[in-house]
């Protein structure tokens, strides 16, 4: 059985063992001509050449560069083994992550949308599945230390920082050092005291590059990221404004998050498009996956770019809505499965996404209690009216109580659901 996985194509590996053979067999060749001209009784066959000296030379250097080149090429395919972050979980097995490494790169284009945590978890997930993975990061945050850096007159980093680092193969010195956050209690300049690392890496390259897509891109191959990471936009001034249902206006998505009142709308106080790249992206995708995070200030503001809207309904992929398992305090405060659903397809249309995917499992007691004293609980699921919205509906237990004792998505139960949705139920 191992010794057919080395035989499974796209490895790498054969082509680079045939080159060397075919490499020995001309230097061997050459080797040949040089005894016959040399050592013409030990070789007693007559090539019938004038040339052969030159042939001879030829062939032997033929032979070397070719079995040099196949070498070489051998050694770093299997070098990719050994530099995958994940070897050590693989028990030793150089073929077992070359097989995963070329699963991952033919396994379906995935595009993810959205901001914060959710984002993050979701991203965790899928790079187990496929590497073919872009993630389509908000930039209105105004709030901490991305707010504090769009004084500089560039998009918000902090979600993006997230999102490079969940998908981020460079070690874990790496992953700390542009995760680690300048204390207030440190005795550093007050001007860096919040800022984390990665933010500030960003902000820099944003001066060198000249603009923040190159810098993200700049970012990504620092860390070898698996997949890209796109801002939506690259408008620099983007900011989230939230119509109540009183009619006031809220602006700036900190000011929004503290807001208890029902949102009517939201919307960008800048038109702004989203770059080229998101666009070729949503149309390529295999499956468009929206969600989990904040409802209105990370998902829906994703989705609110110009141009948005149109690349989402020319796409052929499947477009699924992950649902959050909890509300929010004051910005999804009551919000049942549907109600997010609502709230997204009042911002895009309600002819747009194909499926949802919904958790089914409790959650203990104890911890609801916690959140309901933060003025957060689950999203209810009502089945039959979910069921009745004409999409399907991917109902698993998704949950995942991570150290903080807080709710999250299992990353690796949401891929499997979402590869099987792929593979399996797409319009089903």
């Amino acid at each position: 059985m191992e010794l057919f996985k080395w035989l499974l194509p796209g490895i790498g590996v054969k082509r680079w063992i045939m080159l060397a053979v075919l490499g020995v067999l001309i230097f061997t060749q050459g080797f040949l001509y040089v005894l016959c001209i040399f050592w013409p009784d030990i070789i007693s066959v007559k090539f019938g050449s004038d040339n052969m000296q030159v042939y001879a030379v030829l062939m032997l250097i033929i032979g070397i560069v070719v079995l040099v080149a196949s070498i070489k090429n051998l050694i770093r395919s299997v070098l990719r083994a050994y530099l995958e972050e994940d070897f050590e979980r693989q028990h030793g097995k150089i073929i077992d992550v070359l097989v995963r490494q070329n699963i991952l790169k033919y396994a379906p284009r995935i595009v993810a949308i959205g901001g914060g945590t959710g984002l993050s978890t979701l991203l965790n997930g899928l790079r187990e599945i496929t590497t073919n993975i872009t993630a389509v990061v908000t930039v209105a945050d105004n709030g901490g230390s991305s707010g504090r850096l769009r004084q500089m007159d560039i998009p918000a980093p902090g979600d993006i920082r997230n999102c490079i680092l969940a998908l981020a193969t460079a070690g874990d010195q790496m992953y700390d050092l542009f995760n680690y956050r300048y204390q207030n209690n440190e005795e550093i300049p007050d001007g860096l005291k919040g800022h984390s690392f990665g933010n500030l890496f960003l902000a820099t390259l944003t001066r060198i590059t000249g603009d923040f897509p190159s810098a993200v891109r700049l970012a990504c191959q620092v860390l070898a990221v698996r997949g890209k990471v796109l801002p939506v936009t690259d408008c620099k001034k983007v900011h989230l404004q939230a119509e109540l249902s009183d009619g006031r206006l809220i602006v700036g998505e900190t000011e929004i998050g503290k807001v208890s009142e029902k949102m009517k709308k939201i919307s960008l106080t800048t038109a702004c498009n989203i770059t080229e790249e998101v666009k070729n992206v949503i149309r390529d995708a295999d499956l468009v996956v929206i969600g989990p995070g904040s409802l209105y200030t990370s998902i829906i503001a994703t989705l609110l770019p110009e141009g948005m809207t149109e690349a989402l309904r020319r796409t052929s992929a499947e477009i699924v809505y992950v649902s959050n398992i909890m509300t929010q305090p004051n910005e999804s405060l009551n919000h049942s499965v549907v109600d997010h659903i609502k709230a997204v397809e009042n911002h895009i249309g309600a002819d747009i996404i194909d499926a949802v995917v919904v958790n089914t499992a409790d959650i203990d007691e104890k911890i609801l209690q916690r959140y309901h004293q933060e003025g957060a609980d689950t999203a209810v699921v009502d089945r039959a009216e979910l069921d009745s919205m004409g999409k399907d509906i991917l109902y698993a237990d998704l949950l995942e109580i991570n150290y903080q004792q807080s709710v999250r998505h299992s990353p690796e139960k949401l891929a499997w659901v979402l590869a099987k949705y792929i593979f399996d139920g797409a319009k089903s």
